[in-house]
């Protein structure tokens, strides 16, 4: 049977950096949970890299790790650019070092070992016996299972074909191999059990299918990667079951009185075992020289006697080789699927970071459709207050109403804004709100600095360097950094419009808030004299007070459904249903998931639907109103400016209470805005942080006397693109980072990139029609917003 060697590996730390992961995305004290599973890992890893026991238990064990990797690939971004680990593995023919930053390489490695592990398993077998021919073949079909899943695992994950013997060839030419031997397991028992010569050759000659399979691999584009002599044993095993399956179906057809066709079948096998011969050399294993040796002796004797045979009793014409009937190849063996992975998982209380990226993409999109929802209810709103304005209301009804005086609803308006100092107040909340922009951007501006040094001192090492300054470029390591910056750059930006449009309003209604807040006295010299209310005026605004009221009463109802509209974004938490997802993709869930906002989007559409309707009302009735009001001129003017002073009035207390919130919603979003911010520039810090030590250990070998000269290729596996460069000297240890790879994704996905979904896409705050996140040019300034309409 054919020997195959394990990876052998390097040490490496599990416990720093998963750590330092699980304590920044999570918590401390999340951390500190898995303290003793990060310890286990480690240990059984430490465990598995050291142990030289071929046995069961062993073998259980890699693929328990293999499990547990299969749990770390889900919820650890592990890549050169987010939690970094060296993985260093040395291939298993030629021993050739390739050190990658990719869990997915890590248990792509795990999997050979496991796979190695139940071919050496097989190959120890008691093959004499019954019973161990059965183990053995069974093992040799699990060993190809494994090497069949690693094949599609590594189609997956391409990086991990940077080591030759985990390329697609070089799998499947493994998988090929341990199906032959299986079979060749099968065939010992045929011939134990004594099966028909028929039934043994259909054996012999899937064997050699299977043989001719590896063959074709080691001698095409393996040639230059595995030892030659592999080839050579297995293109003997191929001869030997070629040989076989002739020899078999000779025997057979010598039984089925066909003499001829047995002496054509044999000189055929004769000549396989010729070329067998040919390719044994003094290298080539004892126990295979004695199997050729027994086989070309058993078929040479047959073939000698069966041509005398003929040629004395039988003299049946031998047929040519093209007229021989196709000898039907039969398979008894297969890949064996892979046990399922252990059940045994410590981190599953750990939300998978794929999980994760998964939510960010739907929280935007849940956001966006929120967003625009909110948006196009400000529009209508804004034209209400619009034309409510243009038609002097509520003041004309309250002129009516109340034509002396201060009327009751002014005067609780001026008690609440007195009570709570309201010009102090929003100047209070918008200095803080300031503050905290300022600091925001800051913040900001300190991480994007942190990437550029480090690029800008990457650059200056490569460019002094040259080519020796082998590791991969900032640029290439940095584009989620890069982007998730722009994107806190925008909503500070959006902010600050938003915030500019908040602010103009106060200037524009500052002096009749503090009007509001100064003395009674103030208010009433500001309020002309209306003049006698008559009953028939009073009745001539009844149906003007009614669509008001329904008017009230359909922006009431609005305003509770975008209250609805955000409770049920801000609890709108998927990540469980996406790990729970099996057989759907994510868009699919996405889809279902958003499909549960259709509710209250139809009633918000049904509601500005019914304000066109009442608005168009509204003007009618008012014209009727101004109809009657105008055949009263007694007192027609004084009457119209108290009229614009109560909507004056109204209106800049409706602007007071929007601004108030709007402010305090801003300065919710510019603190929340800050916890991101300070992660991000941990992240940063980090990143900055690696990447010099890195840099001076490089520079300091590089400086090293004993470093070579520029002109001598650097001792390393050193991956530039998709290219391996490969070298056969035997130089010094490289420092951590000096032989890396590339990001096996191209553009590395986002871990940390999107927010937290309570700040990545902020809601709206305060009345400005822009909210937060949504650029106010999409909303023209209006008038002055009309609440509630007094009573």
């Amino acid at each position: 049977m054919i020997h195959i060697e394990k990876k052998k590996c390097d040490k490496i730390d599990w416990n720093k950096p998963l750590n330092k992961y699980i304590t920044s995305q999570y918590s401390e004290s999340s951390a500190t949970q898995h303290n003793d599973a990060l310890s286990n890992m480690q240990q059984l890893r430490e465990d598995l890299r050291n142990t030289q026991d071929r046995s069961d238990q062993v073998k259980d064990l890699w693929f328990r790790y293999y499990s547990l990797l299969a749990s770390v690939e889900s919820r650890f971004p592990i890549r050169e650019g987010d939690v970094k680990i060296s993985f260093v593995w040395y291939d298993s023919f030629k021993g050739k070092k390739v050190s990658l930053y990719s869990v997915f390489y890590e248990r792509a490695c795990s999997l050979f070992n496991y796979s190695v592990l139940l071919s050496q398993l097989g190959e120890i077998q008691n093959r004499s016996t019954p019973d161990g021919i059965k183990l053995a073949a069974g093992y040799f079909q699990a060993a190809a299972g494994g090497f069949n899943e690693l094949r599609e695992y590594a189609t997956k994950h391409p990086e991990c074909s940077q080591s030759v013997d985990l390329n697609t060839d070089c799998l499947s030419m493994l998988t090929s191999l341990h199906l032959g031997q299986a079979q060749n397991c099968v065939i010992d028992k045929a011939v134990k059990d004594g099966m028909k010569d028929a039934i043994v050759a259909k054996l012999s000659g899937q064997a050699a299918e299977y043989y001719e399979t590896t063959v074709g691999l080691l001698n095409g584009p393996l040639k230059n990667t595995i030892d030659r002599a592999w080839a050579a044993n297995v293109e003997i095993w191929m001869y030997m079951h070629k040989a076989s399956a002739q020899y078999r179906t000779a025997l057979h057809a010598a039984s089925s009185m066909k003499f001829g066709e047995q002496v054509a079948r044999l000189l055929i096998a004769d000549r396989e075992m010729n070329e067998a011969k040919k390719r044994l050399t003094r290298n080539s294993p004892l126990d295979l020289k004695e199997i050729v040796d027994k086989l070309a002796a058993t078929i040479s004797a047959a073939r000698t006697k069966a041509e005398s045979d003929n040629d004395t009793a039988y003299h049946d014409t031998p047929p040519l080789e093209g007229q021989l009937a196709k000898i039907e190849p039969k398979a008894l063996v297969k890949p064996t699927p892979l046990p399922d992975l252990n059940p045994y998982d410590p981190f599953s209380s750990l939300v998978p970071f794929q999980v994760k990226e998964a939510a960010g993409i739907y929280a935007d999109m849940r956001n966006d459709l929120v967003r625009k929802e909110i948006a196009n209810l400000e529009d209508h709103n804004e034209i209400a207050k619009a034309t409510l304005s243009s038609l002097n209301l509520p003041g004309a009804i309250e002129a009516i109403d109340n034509p002396e005086g201060i009327p009751p609803a002014l005067s609780t308006k001026m008690q609440t804004v007195s009570s709570e100092n309201g010009p102090d107040m929003v100047n209070e909340l918008m200095a803080t709100q300031a503050t905290l922009a300022k600091e925001d951007a800051t913040m900001l501006q300190k991480a994007v600095e942190i990437l550029d040094k480090e690029e800008a001192d990457d650059n200056e090492m490569r460019q002094k360097y040259g080519e020796r300054w082998a590791r991969t470029p900032s640029h290439t390591l940095t584009p989620t950094y890069r982007i998730e910056a722009s994107k806190y750059k925008g909503h500070l930006e959006h902010a600050a419009k938003s915030d500019a449009f908040v602010k103009q309003k106060w200037t524009d209604h500052s002096p009749a808030v503090h009007t509001l807040c100064g003395p009674s006295d103030s208010v009433l010299q500001s309020l002309s004299d209306g003049g006698k209310s008559s009953k028939q005026s009073s009745v001539d605004a009844d149906a003007l007070r009614k669509v008001l009221t329904s008017l009230d009463s359909l922006i009431a109802s609005r305003e509770n459904l975008k209250a609805e509209l955000q409770q049920l974004s801000n609890n709108d938490e998927i990540s469980m249903k996406l790990m729970a997802a099996q057989g759907l993709s994510y868009d699919q869930v996405y889809g279902e998931e958003l499909r549960k906002y259709e509710p209250i989007r139809t009633k918000l559409r049904e509601n500005l639907v019914q304000q066109e309707s009442l608005l168009d009302s509204l003007r009618h009735e008012h014209e009727s109103f101004i109809a009657k009001q105008n055949s009263d001129t007694a007192g027609q003017a004084a009457r119209q400016r108290r009229e614009h002073m109560l909507t004056t009035y109204s209106n800049a207390f409706n602007a007071y209470n929007e601004i108030k919130a709007g402010m305090r919603e801003g300065i919710q979003f510019y603190t929340n805005l800050q916890e991101v911010l300070a992660k991000f520039n941990q992240k940063c810090n980090n990143f900055m942080t690696t990447r010099t030590t890195e840099k001076n250990e490089l520079s300091a070998q590089l400086n090293s006397p004993f470093n070579m000269s520029p002109s001598t290729p650097s001792p390393a596996c050193i991956f530039l693109g998709s290219t391996v460069h490969s070298y056969t000297s035997t130089p010094p240890t490289p420092p951590p980072g000096y032989v890396v790879a590339p990001p096996p994704y191209g553009a590395p996905p986002s871990a940390y990139g999107a927010p937290p979904p309570a700040y990545g896409a902020p809601p709206p705050y305060g009345v400005a029609p822009p909210p937060y996140g949504v650029a106010p040019s999409a909303y023209p300034p209006q008038q002055p917003p009309y609440g509630n309409a007094p009573n």
